[in-house]
Formats: C-alpha cells, sequence, structure tokens
C-alpha cells in the first residue's frame, strides 16, 4: 500500500474510533481527559511560538483533523489556518468548521512571503522529502518568519540538533531556538502505552504492526528506542532571515 493511501486510512479509522489527535504527546501538567497528553503538545508548541513574538498568520502543516487549530488560536494572536495531506482529514476538518485545506507540505498553494508564522507537531520529521517541505516552506514564510515545531527523533538531542541545522541552512532558514523535551515524551509516552497497546485489537490486521510501532507498546522497536535513550524530543523554532525573499 503506498503512503498515500495508507495516510488516508489512517484518517478513516481514527473518525471511526472517535480519535481526535494522534501525536507522541507531552505529560500534561494536570490529566483533562482522553488525549491529554496530545493536547499538551500543542499548547506547549503554541506558548514557545508566541514566546518569539509570533503574530499574524499562523498557518498549521500536517494539521490532520484540524482539532490542534483550536488550541493553537487560543494561545496567540494570530489567525491559524491549516494543511494537511489528507483529503479525508481535510474534508472533516472542514465540516467540523476548522480552516484547513488539503494539500502537498512541497508544493503548497500559497503565495510567496504571505506567512508570518508555522507550526508543525510531528509533521517534518515525517515527511519523505523534508528537504523540499522545508524549502516549500521558506518560499511561503515572510522575511523574519519562522517554523516552529515540536517533534521526536531517533537520536541524541545534539545529533537532533545538528541534523536539523543541516536541514534548516540547505533550505535557507537558520535554526535560533532547540530545546530538549526528551523526559517529558518519554514519561508521557511510556505511561500511554498499556492503553494504547489495548485498542490494538481495534486496529485492522493490515495495520496491527505499524500501530504497534507508533503507540511503541512493549516489545516494540519505539518502545526500546524510548527507554534506552535512543529517541529524542525536542522544540525548534527554524527562522527565514531578514531581507531575504524566496
Amino acid at each position: 500500500m503506498s503512503i498515500g493511501l495508507m495516510n488516508e486510512a489512517i484518517f478513516a479509522r481514527m473518525l471511526i474510533l472517535g480519535i481526535r489527535i494522534i501525536n507522541n504527546g507531552l505529560r500534561p501538567v494536570s490529566f483533562e481527559g482522553p488525549e491529554a497528553e496530545q493536547r499538551e503538545t500543542y499548547r506547549t508548541l503554541a506558548a514557545f511560538a508566541a514566546e518569539h513574538g509570533a503574530k499574524g498568520n499562523c498557518l498549521e502543516i500536517g494539521a490532520g483533523l484540524g482539532d490542534g487549530l483550536t488550541l493553537i488560536q487560543a494561545a496567540g494572536e494570530w489567525r491559524v489556518s491549516g494543511l494537511d495531506g489528507s483529503r479525508i482529514a481535510a474534508l472533516a476538518a472542514r465540516r467540523r468548521g476548522h480552516d484547513l485545506r488539503f494539500a502537498d507540505i512541497t508544493r503548497m498553494p500559497i503565495p510567496d512571503n504571505s506567512i508570518d508564522h508555522i507550526l508543525g507537531v510531528e509533521c517534518v520529521v515525517c515527511l519523505d522529502y523534508p528537504e523540499a517541505g522545508l524549502k516549500d516552506i521558506d518560499r511561503i514564510l515572510r522575511p523574519g518568519g519562522a517554523l516552529s515545531i515540536a517533534e521526536f527523533r531517533k537520536a541524541k538531542p545534539r545529533g537532533a540538533a545538528l541534523r536539523l541545522d543541516e536541514l534548516a541552512k540547505g533550505a535557507g532558514l537558520r535554526l535560533t531556538d532547540f530545546r530538549d523535551l526528551t523526559d517529558r515524551a518519554r514519561d508521557s509516552v511510556l505511561a500511554q502505552a498499556e492503553a494504547r497497546g489495548a485498542k490494538l485489537n481495534r486496529i485492522p490486521p493490515p495495520f496491527r504492526r505499524w500501530a504497534r510501532e507508533l503507540s511503541a507498546v512493549e516489545r516494540s522497536t519505539r518502545h526500546e528506542d524510548w527507554m534506552t535513550g535512543k529517541r529524542c524530543y525536542h522544540l525548534a523554532r527554524l527562522e527565514k532571515p531578514l531581507g531575504e525573499k524566496a
């Protein structure tokens, strides 16, 4: 099955199961029901962006079903919209009233130098061609604008920062802030592993192996990576220099 078809199947299943947000998540300050950890990731990233003075037009890439847009909107003085590479996700989000369109992140239907800030939760790391995605992000960002991301990577924090710096420079961006959140993410992932594992029987067999890895349940490679310190989680800001035009 192609990645595109798998992506559509994932979101279709999320709609059937009533799952609104899917990411690794961060340990929440207080429990507030299902998906508290995932919502905490959005709040943390939005606060990180706002700390740097982000305002104006804000775009979430890889916005999924759009529920993160509400959390982002509440955290800053900006106008928020989203894009996702799944037609099913984009359609479902619009029916819920979110300003979200279907688009390939490497070829976004957005004018040059028109977006003040871009947010991505576990998006860039999952792109098949991150270099192409970052170059298109550079194209649509206004000079002085930035991409803020919350992502995991199979590397130590220093290795993840070096890789991001390399990708940023290749796209004409600058890595200006990097913060390690590995402890919060690991605690969240491991605390959720049992609950996520209990839901695996609801996943169709063709996707169950993939779901085991995504859920980081015991005996999965991802669970082992988190336990042995081979995987990290971070916030990062990639800025488009002032005076630069795509």
